[in-house]
């Protein structure tokens, strides 16, 4: 008889709902009340508060993202030390281009696909070839002067 008594009390209340206290209205839900100062009425500024920041215990106020700078492409430098020596086609119909660099003494085989070392042809055309080596591009005339 107690057990059951014990079962009826916990069964009662798990199905009753629970009552919570009711929340309080939000503060911006509620209508502003004008201030009147010797007979002349304002309304309060609703702009919203300054953003601050909190950075290691200091307060900081916050600022406006300011966009990032683009960066400037550089013109392609001349080089008068790499030299355009020759074309060749190969089996697989790969135009490929010779040049000479004067630095190092090496002739670079390269190619819209292929790279040699650090160097890399970006293009070639009639008024000369675009090579590029460490983010720089070195721009070498179609005829050796």
């Amino acid at each position: 008889m107690i057990l059951a008594g014990a079962v009826l009390v916990l069964a009662v209340a798990l199905l009753a709902p629970a009552r919570l206290p009711p929340l309080p209205p939000p503060s911006a839900a509620r209508a502003p009340q004008p201030d009147v100062h010797a007979g002349v009425a304002t309304v309060p500024d609703r702009s919203p508060p300054p953003v601050v920041a909190e950075v290691a215990g200091l307060f900081v106020p916050a600022r406006a993202a300011r966009p990032l700078p683009v960066a400037v492409p550089r013109p392609p430098q001349q080089a008068p030390w790499l030299h355009y020596v020759a074309f060749a086609v190969n089996a697989g119909g790969e135009t490929v281009y010779f040049f000479k660099d004067d630095q190092s003494g090496r002739v670079l085989m390269l190619s819209l696909s292929r790279t040699a070392g650090d160097w890399r042809l970006l293009s070639a055309d009639k008024g000369g070839y675009l090579l590029e080596k460490g983010g720089q591009q070195f721009l070498v005339p179609a005829v050796k002067p």
